[in-house]
């Protein structure tokens, strides 16, 4: 091959990316690699873009024929080639990187662009290391030196390098301490070791005794319960199933006393979960809640009840949190499709009051919400890419910085410092299997692998170091599959598919 054509190779695609050997009618004349976006001439000599376009820029003609020839007169080769070309297996372009994926060519510019294995340069200032995309998360968190952090003693946000100054600072001016006193202090412990050392054991036996019992006790620890929302005909339901970890499957509870999807929920009390509102039969929006407590097995199926207190209004689709026993609600609709701009407080136990917090500068619906200490923070919503906090202390609104794109129903969950927002769109068509972290401290956005399918109206809980998506109407409509992402390899893995598919649900972990 010539040093010409050696020059070219970034036009077209090498033989040795694809699976099996490549038709030389799919080869360039000008790179001898397959063709990359063909175009041709008027006598059908075909040519990579890049290739042809670049010998125009010193020749006129047609390398194969030698008629005249400019980039304005190039045409697009017929469909059956493009087919064809689209129809070969090739190995990813971060292949080098570890990607071990092979897709059709018609494939590879959307893989490429959500590969795990692409390289990225890590966010954090000062930080130019380049990562794998879907080592990004946990870099950037976790593992760089140059991550932000609080500082424990003014609360603002710092490169960790100036933390671990600070405190060796502070480790050296211990050590400065007296020797005296440190022999004191030594000749007083080795007298105790002894005893320490005996006490310590038998302390640490109890501890072990009393670990051994608790396990026994709780073998799962907790369980994910989903309830209501839509099934595949759009029909609001009232089914109830838990995962059962021991067995990972789900099982099927006892049903809500009305049907609901669109509602909201909360967990209070650590095991009571409290659904809120929704559209109960074809267009039907209640104000009622009812609650269930997990009983000793979490698989034994509890009894639903009714609570003393509504919503102010009927409502679907607004968003509650529990603060400090009182049930924040925030927007919503009602059944006129008239949205709500409210923020509501509601008392859970005797006299059972509601009043109004505040009024939002517009009507929300389809936002995701978490509460972080006293403060709420609503993302997208509609199509919106804003990030609003409410201080509830202070009654008042902040404008953050914004999400990458806008979005509604997408599923929300807070991990650490991080809220994960997964799936979701504009509308119900526009379902998508993005996710995206934003860091509470920062307001900066990380890019996460995205899902394997696409969602929306999905639901979502942080298991652990998992993240588990569940349901939501998919490009061929609702959807029963549940997902999982590993923080720590940032991985997606399939887990158990609901006994019934469902969207605009509630989903909860007791």
């Amino acid at each position: 091959m010539t040093e010409e054509n050696k020059h070219f190779h970034e036009f077209g695609y090498p033989d040795e990316r694809f699976e099996t050997v490549v038709s030389e009618n799919l080869h360039c004349a000008i790179c001898s690699c397959v063709f990359k976006d063909p175009v041709m001439c008027k006598n059908e000599h075909c040519f990579c873009r890049g290739c042809i376009t670049k010998h125009l820029h010193y020749y006129h003609t047609c390398p194969s024929c030698n008629q005249d020839l400019t980039v304005e007169s190039l045409a697009d080769v017929p469909r059956i080639l493009r087919n064809l070309l689209s129809e070969q297996r090739i190995r990813c372009d971060h292949h080098e990187r570890g990607c071990e994926e092979i897709v059709q060519l018609g494939n590879l510019a959307s893989h490429v662009a959500v590969c795990g294995k692409a390289p990225v340069v890590c966010a954090n200032e000062e930080c130019s290391s380049e990562i794998n995309r879907e080592d990004q998360f946990r870099h950037q968190g976790e593992e760089c030196r140059f991550r932000k952090v609080k500082c424990q003693n003014c609360e603002e946000m710092g490169p960790v390098v100036k933390k671990i100054s600070t405190s060796l600072g502070g480790l050296v001016e211990k050590l400065n301490t007296s020797v005296d006193e440190m022999k004191t202090g030594l000749t007083a412990l080795e007298n105790r070791f002894e005893g320490m050392e005996n006490s310590r054991s038998d302390q640490a036996s109890a501890e072990d005794r009393s670990s051994d019992v608790k396990d026994a006790k709780h073998p799962n620890g907790y369980a994910y319960v989903v309830a209501g929302g839509y099934n595949q005909n759009n029909r609001s339901l009232n089914s109830v199933e838990v995962f059962d970890k021991t067995t990972n499957s789900w099982i099927q509870m006892k049903s809500m006393k009305k049907h609901r999807a669109n509602a909201s929920s909360v967990v209070y009390n650590g095991d009571t979960v409290l659904v809120t509102g929704g559209i109960s039969g074809d267009s039907h929006v209640v104000s009622s809640m009812e609650q269930f407590s997990r009983n000793a097995s979490p698989f034994v199926p509890p009894s639903w009840s009714n609570l003393s207190v509504n919503l102010p209004r009927p409502l679907r689709g607004h968003r509650t949190v529990l603060y400090n026993d009182r049930l924040i609600v925030l927007g919503g609709y009602d059944e006129d499709y008239s949205g709500s701009d409210m923020i509501y407080e509601i008392q859970l136990h005797f006299p059972f009051t509601t009043k109004v917090l505040a009024k939002l500068s517009r009507a929300i619906t389809g936002c995701g919400v978490v509460l972080v200490n006293d403060k709420i923070l609503m993302f997208g919503g509609a199509t919106s890419s804003s990030v609003t906090m409410y201080d509830i202390t202070k009654n008042e609104f902040k404008e953050l910085a914004p999400l990458p794109y806008a979005v509604c129903n997408m599923a929300t969950a807070k991990y650490g410092e991080n809220v994960i927002l997964a799936a979701g769109g504009t509308h119900q068509y526009d379902n998508r299997n993005t996710v995206v972290s934003y860091n509470i401290e920062t307001e900066e956005n990380t890019e996460l692998p995205p899902m394997k399918h696409n969602r929306w109206e999905c639901c979502a809980v942080v298991d652990g170091n998992s993240l588990v998506v569940m349901g939501g109407q998919g490009p061929k409509g609702t959807v029963s599959s549940v997902e999982a992402f590993d923080f720590k390899t940032s991985k997606w893995n399939d887990l158990p598919s609901m006994m019934e598919a469902r969207r605009g649900f509630i989903a909860e972990i007791v």
